[in-house]
């Protein structure tokens, strides 16, 4: 098995929701015509999560934190929400 790359586990459901919320992201982005390069620092704008997809989301760092053991490590620096 390649260490580079992992299996995420997650519902049906939940995957649902994260692409139709990633998918939307990118719809609005084509509305106004702007594109991930149009942010100050070239990031990635999403739009803002509706209730609904907050729980998904969630689900979707906790199953990519538990295949990351080195965010666990002292010296890994931590964003805060």
């Amino acid at each position: 098995m390649d260490s580079e790359f992992i299996d995420l586990r997650m519902r049906r459901a939940t995957r649902l929701v994260i692409f139709e919320f990633l998918a939307q992201s990118c719809e609005e982005r084509k509305k106004t015509g702007k594109v991930a390069s149009d942010s100050a620092d070239g990031s990635l704008v999403l739009k803002k999560p509706e209730p609904v997809e907050k729980l998904p989301l969630l689900r979707l760092e906790a199953e990519i934190e538990r295949t990351l053991p080195e965010i666990f490590a002292p010296e890994y620096l931590h964003f805060d929400c």
